[in-house]
């Protein structure tokens, strides 16, 4: 059963989020031009390739138009450049990228305006009762197919982030790892009120909490520098706990009844 209240906070931070990281990747490229730091931002609202399918999945679930959808499209192919441009290099100066981004990001406006004003205009044939029927089975398996990401995504995006801070001790850099199971806070409080909404238990919001504090973790040694002096204990540590996460899935066979 759904928990009503948060349902709604949920609903409107599924509908932002698409807004919210499409204007900080716009942002993000103009701070990076002039070399300023752009770490806070990518932590506070940075997604990667799982936690934006969660959101992609969600927006067919609660019904989005194509008008939201185009800001996840963006993101998309912004994310694409960046990925060539890390690895292969695209032939164009920073300002050529730039100027590239910000005509996108004016194409995806104008698209979602157009799209608004289209759906706003569009009369739907709810009088067919077949079109109904059908429409309401789509829905119902693609909200199937979200309640499974919101189950294992935490639990990936936790086995990302202790593989990730395992290499790094071995001082094994794999970007690739950040681009497709980073987390960022907004991510984390829209995974936070998922659980919520769908009255998960605390075993499954434990790989949650388990992200936030790597979060903070990773914001704090950023700034303070610290993790030259305990880099042993903290990969210990991680590793000890993601054993006892894990070991979680093998209690949800066990106690399934407990677990959702």
């Amino acid at each position: 059963m759904l928990n009503k209240k948060l349902y709604k906070y949920e609903l409107w931070l599924a509908k932002s989020i698409p807004i919210i990281i499409s204007a900080v990747f716009l942002l993000v490229s103009f701070i990076s031009y002039y070399y300023i730091d752009q770490f806070v931002f990518s932590s506070l609202f940075g997604v990667a390739v799982l936690p934006l399918l969660f959101v992609y999945i969600s927006s067919f679930a609660f019904g989005f138009k194509l008008s939201n959808r185009v800001f996840i499209y963006f993101i998309v192919i912004c994310w694409v450049l960046d990925i060539i441009d890390y690895y292969i290099g695209i032939p164009l100066s920073e300002t050529e990228l730039i100027i590239l981004k910000i005509s996108m990001a004016g194409l995806t406006v104008f698209a979602a305006i157009v799209c608004t004003v289209k759906e706003r205009n569009h009369v739907q044939k709810q009088h067919k009762k077949g079109d109904i029927e059908r429409c309401l089975e789509v829905k119902t398996k693609i909200y199937k197919y979200e309640l499974l990401i919101i189950k294992i995504i935490p639990m990936v995006l936790t086995g990302i982030c202790i593989l990730n801070s395992s290499l790094s001790f071995f001082f094994i850099d794999w970007p690739i790892l950040s681009f497709v199971g980073g987390t960022s806070l907004i991510m984390i409080l829209f995974m936070y009120l998922s659980s919520a909404v769908f009255k998960f238990c605390f075993l499954h919001r434990i790989f949650i909490h388990f992200l936030a504090i790597t979060l903070i973790i990773n914001i704090s040694d950023y700034y303070l520098d610290y993790s030259r002096q305990y880099k042993e204990w903290i990969l210990i540590a991680y590793n000890v706990i993601g054993i006892a996460l894990f070991a979680t899935i093998v209690l949800k066979k066990t106690r399934r009844n407990e677990f959702y």
